[in-house]
């Protein structure tokens, strides 16, 4: 365990971290960025040996990177050297409109938590990163091969700081060996039966794409209004989307975690997991009956989350449009998502075209009027690359995490969330996403949520994670 005055460091460190209001926005100017220079300046106080030995270097709008050469790189010079990556990200989502015990940017330190927006998602990992760095330079420590930490300040607008970092890296034809970033942490109960606590590292993740779907028609005054507007018509697109269901996909990281937390599992769990694909069709058929996590386990998810008619009561509007965020599964990508969007809307006029006029019945559509929504894919990216497990960067981390937390196991998994991680799969095959910590149900969901908050022991823990770590690569 660390000294009592490094934790005493590192909690300081943080909750300075937390009172920059370093929240991105892909509107740049509603970004404050001053806040975001008294981070920059921030680090260089806070971390003076890592900023004199390796000052680092800006990448994209936001990206901060240091790099640290090896021994097995004397000279020094980072073309077409073996090198790992060490990486987070700085920047927060908004923290309005929402009721906090304290105030989110306080960065208040009680006796048992650091509170406030960004200490779970990821400054603790930033911090803990620079901590370890740090305490290892008083003792003039280098890594084998090339060592970057590399910080994105646009994670959470998938901005184009992590990008132009693994831009940067293929020009110099870097050979990047293992890449750790934020992703599963140390979980009770992650799959039915489990009996011990297990360290998941994600290996892939899901794609993501957000979709616009609209439609325009003549609006006016709600005293005189037509038999159908647009906000009705989008309102019957929307239920038609939600009744809609991707076919269920068993992928290579969902096999792998059931083989590795079988073992873990009580009976009959432990038995269906380690058969899992032979029982793959019987664990499709009952995976919408086991929550909506083990779901999104096996489909690709469409989640209605926006939508979009008349500011005032008494107007008709004259366009409405919906929100759909995609989570993307296995063979799925952006250009199926819309297919299977323009699908849903087919079979929608087809069954209103079924139906008889009625002049009572205010369900009765013409389809006609749904020939009119239009649809635009926004942002988006498919799945993550698969990353290898069978390889001795993987042993290498699962031997870190298991001398510090003996008592737990570890197993791949699929992250369901996006990571700036994934724009180095087009580079390589080892990225991991770990975050070196136990969460529980609670704790994971304040990422994002009221109240955010990380223990004091859960940083603590970061920060020898990353020290031991730093001593294998």
């Amino acid at each position: 365990m660390i000294s009592p005055a490094l934790q005493k460091k590192a909690e300081e460190d943080l909750s300075l971290m937390i009172q920059c209001k370093t929240v991105s926005s892909r509107n740049h100017e509603k970004e404050d960025t001053h806040e975001f220079d008294k981070f920059h300046a921030l680090l260089k106080k806070r971390y003076p040996l890592l900023y004199k030995k390796h000052p680092p270097f800006t990448a994209g709008r936001n990206g901060i990177v240091f790099y640290i050469p090896g021994t097995s790189n004397p000279e020094g010079k980072p073309e077409h050297q073996t090198a790992n990556v060490l990486m987070a990200h700085y920047d927060v989502v908004p923290a309005e409109g929402e009721e906090w015990q304290f105030e989110p940017f306080s960065g208040i330190i009680d006796e048992d938590f650091i509170w406030g927006r960004g200490t779970l998602d990821t400054k603790a990992t930033v911090c803990a990163v620079l901590a370890a760095a740090e305490f290892n330079m008083q003792s003039e420590w280098k890594p084998v091969n090339d060592l970057y930490l590399a910080f994105s300040g646009e994670e959470e607008i998938d901005g184009d700081s992590c990008p132009s970092i693994v831009s940067l890296l293929e020009e110099r034809n870097v050979k990047v060996s293992f890449v750790l970033d934020e992703g599963g942490a140390i979980v009770e109960k992650a799959v039915p039966g489990q009996n011990r606590g297990c360290a998941m590292i994600g290996i892939a993740e899901k794609g993501s794409v957000s979709i616009s779907c609209s439609i325009s028609l003549a609006g006016g005054h709600a005293s005189a209004p037509p038999k159908h507007t647009t906000a009705g018509l989008i309102a019957q697109a929307a239920c038609s989307i939600e009744k809609g269901r991707f076919k269920a996909q068993f992928t290579e990281p969902v096999h792998q975690m059931f083989s590795y937390t079988a073992p873990h599992c009580a009976q009959p769990y432990k038995f269906i997991f380690s058969h899992s694909r032979f029982f793959s069709p019987v664990l499709k058929i009952l995976s919408p009956l086991m929550g909506s996590e083990f779901n999104a386990l096996m489909h690709t998810t469409c989640a209605l989350t926006k939508l979009e008619a008349s500011p005032a009561f008494n107007v008709i509007p004259p366009s409405a449009s919906l929100g759909l965020n995609f989570r993307l599964l296995g063979k799925d990508s952006i250009e199926s998502a819309v297919k299977w969007l323009e699908k849903r809307f087919r079979k929608l006029e087809k069954n209103l075209s079924k139906k008889k006029s009625d002049n009572n019945s205010s369900s009765y559509v013409n389809s006609k009027y749904l020939k009119n929504i239009s649809i635009s894919v926004l942002t988006g990216s498919n799945p993550s690359r698969v990353s290898s497990t069978d390889c001795s960067q993987w042993t290498m981390l699962t031997g870190v995490i298991t001398s510090q937390w003996p008592d737990v196991f570890v197993s791949p998994y699929l992250m369901m969330a996006c990571t700036d991680s994934r724009h180095y799969g087009r580079i390589t095959d080892k990225v991991y996403r770990f975050s070196p910590m136990p969460l529980s149900k609670e704790e994971r969901a304040m990422i994002h949520g009221k109240n955010e908050r990380i223990k004091k022991g859960n940083l603590h823990n970061a920060v020898e994670f990353y020290i031991q770590l730093m001593n294998r690569l």
